[in-house]
């Protein structure tokens, strides 16, 4: 079902069994992080399901080094639970093209690039006016 397959310029094979000799130092940084219940869930690039169990996300974070980004299946997950908004974070757009290919171009996509940026994404998002 594939239409279309791009080469991308990145600087390992992330998300493929090609990371497996990066497991187990993953898995130990992993065993001393911590991770807190989020205040929202978390989708899994793994299953592209919702959690808010640490153990699960802490868990799946050591699958995802390996296994492929479940990424159309995530963001029509998030479309159904309710997401009507998206932000992509980062100096490029390359995920809201992506977004816009996968749930249509009408949603909205919000790119926000630098910190400046993100500090008034979160003040608008925390203003009594904020949709």
């Amino acid at each position: 079902g594939v239409k279309r397959a791009v080469r991308l310029n990145v600087s390992g094979a992330f998300h493929s069994p090609l990371m497996d000799y990066a497991r187990q130092g993953l898995g130990e940084a992993l065993t001393r992080a911590e991770i807190a219940a989020p205040r929202f869930p978390v989708y899994l690039n793994v299953t592209a399901a919702p959690a808010t169990d640490p153990g699960e996300i802490r868990s799946r974070l050591l699958d995802q080094l390996t296994s492929p980004v479940r990424w159309a299946q995530i963001l029509k997950a998030q479309y159904d639970d309710g997401a009507r908004r998206f932000v992509e974070v980062g100096s490029g757009n390359v995920l809201t093209g992506l977004a816009r290919r996968t749930l249509g171009r009408d949603i909205e996509v919000v790119t926000v690039g630098s910190v400046a940026d993100i500090q008034r994404l979160a003040e608008a998002a925390a203003s009594p006016d904020a949709a």
